[in-house]
C-alpha cells in the first residue's frame, strides 16, 4: 500500500500514558466504499477505539452508525492492533449502517 493517492490522508495518533513502554508503530488504512482512504500511524498496543472515533469525526459520521471490520470480523474498540493480529499496511473496512429498506 502506498500513500500515493492525492486524497489519502495520514493521521498520526499518539499513545498517551505509555511512558514505560517503547513505541511500536503500525500503519493501518481505513477504507469505506466510494470515499478516500485514511491511513493511521499509531502504536500497535493502542486501543483501536481511538482510530475509529477519529475516523468518524473526520467523516462527519455518528460513531454508533459505523461498523469497523478486519478480515470479516468486527473490530472492538477496546482491542489493539496487536490483540487482533494486525500487521503493517493492513486494511480496516468501515461500513455505514443503512436506514430503511
Amino acid at each position: 500500500m502506498g500513500i500515493t493517492g492525492t486524497e489519502t490522508k495520514l493521521v498520526i495518533l499518539s499513545s498517551v500514558g505509555c511512558e514505560n513502554s517503547r513505541p511500536d508503530p503500525i500503519l493501518l488504512r481505513v477504507q469505506k466504499q466510494k470515499e478516500d482512504d485514511v491511513c493511521y500511524l499509531l502504536d500497535r498496543r493502542m486501543p483501536l477505539g481511538a482510530l475509529m472515533a477519529d475516523y468518524c469525526s473526520r467523516r462527519g459520521l455518528p460513531y454508533d452508525a459505523v461498523r469497523f471490520t478486519y478480515e470479516g470480523t468486527r473490530v472492538l474498540e477496546a482491542k489493539s492492533a496487536e490483540d487482533v493480529g494486525m500487521d503493517d499496511e493492513d486494511v480496516i473496512d468501515a461500513w455505514a449502517d443503512q436506514l430503511g429498506g
